[in-house]
């Protein structure tokens, strides 16, 4: 079974039926499940056909990609499995070196699953990031993987990550090549230093299989689940480009675009010397050199200038809510100081009513007393005379 979740819609649906996500479920231990990402680029192991992290551990089979094509568009759920007792849920997520997809809609990709997560109250329980360890450079698109990633996790969420180097197996040209490799990457703060030193741990896949692949799992079970930084930022309603990741991604990309640049122009110098001196095979060989960073610098153009688009629209999209806003408080502001207005209006009324009320009230006790004074003079007055005439007639 395969969970696929959409970049453009906000629910979640399963491939293939009869099991559904472990979502908000117990384990039979009575244990919340453990959603653990998993993160890389192509040929790192991640999903690729030499070491098969995700379908080791989790025996699923998910799409495999391989060379240099990107097989990992989507982010995806392998099928649960359990281990110790607990439901544990590997979640593929695509790298940013797809060969079709620009960046920016990958990091949409991985930003609304962490949004959707976020909303399910799915914390993430750990992070497993895929190193090769025979890739003799962390530069370019390894560097940008890594830092985008980074700014996504946050610092605070940093301590539930997991640094996996693999491919060990592979026979090195000398022998303390992957030794000194694994340092340099684990001490250089722009490699893997700075997540190191914010509770990073760094594990080598040494042996491909269940077991191997568990024991490292196992390492991410005892963590206390944290929220992302890139969650909490799209709960605050942060924009997917002013993000920290989102910051990152194109200082990164605008960065590899001047080197890309710099290469294109370092290799058409040197094809214009090798046409001077009529050397035909550095001339073939600069030829297609610069067939590949021209190409590389138009694919690099688009997503800079795809990301220019997607800042603008974001912040036009703001810029617009926050005059709707605007509106609504002045449209609320004036409803305020028109009820107001009318309370004052009617508090007049009724205390003007009541006035009203209070003088009928004292004309009616005057009126009434009046008119008892009055009655007790006349009563007064005709007993007075009954008792006149009663004493005549008795006289």
């Amino acid at each position: 079974m395969l969970t696929v979740f959409s970049a453009n819609v906000r629910t979640r649906s399963t491939i293939a039926s009869g099991n559904t996500s472990a979502t908000s479920n117990t384990s039979p231990s009575g244990k919340l499940p453990a959603f653990i990402c998993v993160f890389g680029i192509t040929g790192s192991g991640k999903s690729s056909a030499s070491s098969l992290f995700i379908n080791d551990a989790s025996g699923d089979k998910l799409p495999v990609g391989h060379g240099q094509w990107s097989c990992t568009r989507d982010v995806a759920e392998a099928q649960p499995f359990m281990i110790d007792g607990r439901e544990v849920c590997l979640i593929d997520t695509p790298g940013f070196d797809d060969t079709t997809v620009p960046d920016s809609e990958i990091l949409g990709r991985i930003g609304d699953f962490l949004f959707q997560s976020y909303g399910r109250k799915d914390l993430i329980t750990g992070m497993i990031y895929m190193h090769n360890i025979t890739s003799n450079r962390f530069g370019g698109v390894s560097k940008k993987n890594f830092h985008v990633f980074r700014e996504l996790c946050g610092p605070d969420a940093l301590k539930n990550l997991i640094i996996c180097t693999n491919f060990w197996s592979i026979p090195p040209s000398n022998p303390s090549e992957y030794e000194d490799r694994e340092r340099q990457l684990i001490t250089t703060p722009e490699f893997f230093k700075q997540a190191i030193d914010k509770g990073a741990r760094v594990e080598r896949y040494v042996n491909r299989g269940r077991t191997s692949a568990h024991n490292i799992i196992r390492k991410c079970l005892s963590n206390k689940p944290e929220p992302v930084q890139f969650q909490l930022e799209a709960t605050a309603g942060t924009t997917l480009m002013d993000t920290a990741a989102g910051k990152a991604l194109s200082s990164e990309l605008e960065k590899q675009l001047r080197d890309e640049i710099d290469e294109l122009a370092n290799t058409n110098k040197r094809l214009e010397a090798a046409i001077r001196k009529h050397d035909d095979v550095t001339r073939q060989e600069m030829e297609e050199l610069q067939e590949e960073h021209q190409r590389t610098c138009q694919r690099l153009i688009a997503d800079v200038n795809l990301l220019q688009a997607t800042i603008s629209a974001d912040r036009k999209r703001n810029e617009e809510e926050r005059r709707r806003v605007a509106e609504e408080w002045e449209r609320h502001q004036q409803d305020v100081l028109i009820w107001a207005k009318y309370h004052e209006n009617l508090q007049a009324q009724l205390s003007q009513a009541e006035f009203q009320a209070g003088l009928r009230r004292d004309a009616r006790a005057i009126q009434t007393k009046a008119v008892r004074r009055t009655v007790a003079a006349v009563v007064g007055s005709v007993t007075g005379a009954v008792g006149a005439i009663s004493l005549s007639m008795l006289l």
